[in-house]
């Protein structure tokens, strides 16, 4: 395999952008498949994916976020931080592994407790479009005679 700057000659004899591991053609929209710790994303290899997508560690691709969010996260980053807890926390954590936590929402969408609301549940309030609990601060005086 010989490699310069931009392009790799394969196998195939196509010659593939040097962020790609196969191709179908030249250029850096043309990938099949992405070369080490890169994330496939409509034909491209990128370090991180676009606004609305993230990052699947396990295979590399970038997946869409859901609709009401603006940035997400998948929660499998949280694994191995269960995995020396008691088994509880490990089925916990091995069920939450495909969930996806909004990080910020799109307008008019508020976040709470990593999902995106359209309004915040009784108790909260939207405070920058997260959810805060309502605190209500009671302060008594004692007046002396």
């Amino acid at each position: 395999m010989q490699t310069n700057n931009q392009t790799k000659i394969k196998y195939n004899k196509i010659e593939c952008h040097s962020s790609c591991f196969e191709c179908s053609g030249e250029g850096s929209n043309n990938c099949l498949n992405c070369e080490n710790n890169l994330y496939f994303y409509e034909g491209q290899c990128l370090v991180e994916c676009p606004v609305g997508f993230y990052p699947d560690s396990s295979l590399f691709i970038c997946n869409p976020c859901p609709s009401t969010c603006l940035t997400c996260t998948s929660r499998n980053t949280f694994f191995f931080f269960f995995l020396f807890l008691s088994f509880i926390y490990l089925f916990i954590s091995i069920t939450n592994i495909l969930a996806i936590n909004c990080v910020t929402c799109i307008s008019r969408f508020s976040l709470y407790e990593g999902k995106c609301v359209d309004q915040c549940p009784d108790g909260f309030t939207s405070n920058n479009a997260i959810c805060s609990r309502i605190f209500l601060f009671i302060f008594w005086f004692q007046i002396n005679k």
